[in-house]
């Protein structure tokens, strides 16, 4: 075969008649040199378009090849991920989910594709859910959320998804593409967790259930004595105005000074999810010597407050810091118990930790800690106390976590024991991403 009759047909066809025109008549080129250059460049044209279309045919079709190869490999990816894998349009419609998606949900891939997947998520979810879509549409950079979602037979699980938007050639966006953990177990962890933390301080208040009465009573029991006083005065003729103002005044004080205490306890023993705020150490050092104060004049306990000035807020939720204070101070005193009366003493302070952090901490005078259990002191279930449960300083360790902070306890250099909580400014944890996890509104 020639090397020619590899050239199409029609490309063949049009040399032969180049060849017949140029060739089979001497005198043709003589008498139409124009004519036929014209005809030999129009064909020399046609023939360059023709390879080009072939070759940009050629080429479209390797480009096509490598597109379905790379789907395909993307697919074999997308597959083989053990984490959920989902794209949706912006009505939520699904378009695509991976197998681990149908092995969490629960349900196939002809189940699940053209469904709408806020139909898979509780109601209460749903407005939340909607907006993060909105926000993909405007913002368009990855969106990070965690919600319920609704499982075969009434079950609830919990997800965690990276949501960002896919655009096209053209710069708009086309679809969205999820990528989800399942994290109940973890969201589990922390509900046990809180219910731990209501326990150890409803056990921390049991504790100081006869101070805190008798707290409540003194303003109470002034409240009636002063109402009784008014009364009086109200018989006397004139009446003496001024004095009774006086009287009103003390039964208003009074009253403050109960409704705070109440106020105290009740968002103490409030059970709630976390939420770290800017928070006053001293003041919330204060609050909870306050607390106590009862408690340690009925123990014969001294408390001296070392509270350093000028403190930056730190980061934290105020009633899980009271409670691990609350938990220091009283084991202090416990710690005491069987110290004279004159040595029994406890240091409370707050200072200026690092350039960026901030620390309370508690001393006592009492027998200290064995050095054989000093490693383990923060261990759940192991406990220096003959009647301990082995929780609050387990739980005081959990709450430093929450906080980026860190709790340490070491013997003192004379006697006793010192505990410490160091955490972060709030300054200083600004620029951090704020990890999910326990917080009780510190109000």
């Amino acid at each position: 075969m020639k090397p020619s009759d590899n050239k199409p047909v029609a490309e063949r066809k049009l040399i032969s008649r180049i060849d017949e025109l140029l060739f089979s008549k001497a005198d043709l080129w003589k008498d139409h040199p124009i004519v036929i250059t014209t005809v030999v460049l129009a064909a020399l044209v046609q023939c360059g378009l023709l390879t080009s279309l072939r070759i940009n045919r050629a080429r479209r079709r390797r480009t096509e090849q490598a597109l379905l190869a790379s789907e395909e490999r993307y697919r074999n990816v997308v597959e083989s991920q053990p984490d959920m894998v989902c794209r949706f349009l912006a009505d939520t419609t699904l378009t695509f989910v991976n197998e681990a998606y149908c092995r969490f949900m629960g349900r196939s891939r002809k189940e699940l594709i053209g469904r709408k997947f806020v139909e898979l998520i509780p109601p209460q979810w749903h407005r939340q859910v909607l907006e993060t879509v909105s926000s993909l549409i405007s913002k368009r950079e990855a969106i990070h959320e965690e919600h319920e979602v609704l499982l075969p037979g009434g079950r609830a699980a919990w997800h965690h998804w990276e949501n960002y938007p896919i655009v096209n050639q053209d710069g708009a966006v086309q679809e969205y593409q999820g990528i989800g953990q399942d994290i109940t177990t973890r969201k589990r962890m922390e509900e046990l967790t809180r219910d731990l933390m209501h326990s150890s301080r409803l056990t921390l208040l049991g504790e100081l259930t006869a101070s805190i009465g008798h707290e409540i009573n003194q303003p109470l029991g002034a409240i009636l004595s002063n109402a009784d006083a008014a009364e009086l005065l109200l018989e006397q003729d004139p009446m003496p105005v001024d004095e009774i103002r006086r009287v009103i005044a003390d039964i208003r004080k009074d009253d403050l000074r109960a409704n705070e205490i109440i106020h105290r306890i009740r968002a103490f023993l409030s059970k709630r999810e976390a939420n770290l705020v800017p928070v006053d150490l001293n003041e919330m050092a204060r609050d909870v010597v306050q607390l106590v104060e009862s408690e340690a004049r009925e123990r014969k306990v001294v408390i001296e407050a070392d509270f350093t000035r000028g403190i930056p807020p730190v980061l934290g939720d105020r009633v899980q810091l009271q409670q691990v204070l609350l938990n220091f101070i009283l084991n202090g005193m416990d710690a005491m118990d069987a110290a004279s009366a004159n040595q029994r003493r406890i240091i409370v302070k707050t200072a200026v930790f690092g350039p960026e952090m901030a620390q309370f901490s508690v001393s006592d005078n009492g027998h200290g800690i064995p050095k054989d259990k000093l490693p383990r002191i923060f261990e759940s279930f192991f406990t220096t106390k003959k009647e301990g449960m082995g929780l609050g300083l387990a739980i005081t360790e959990s709450i430093a976590e929450v906080h980026r902070g860190s709790v340490s306890a070491e013997n003192n250099p004379g006697k006793g024991a010192t505990f410490r909580f160091t955490l972060p400014t709030a300054h200083a944890s600004n620029g951090e991403r704020q990890a999910p996890g326990m917080a009780s509104n510190g109000e």
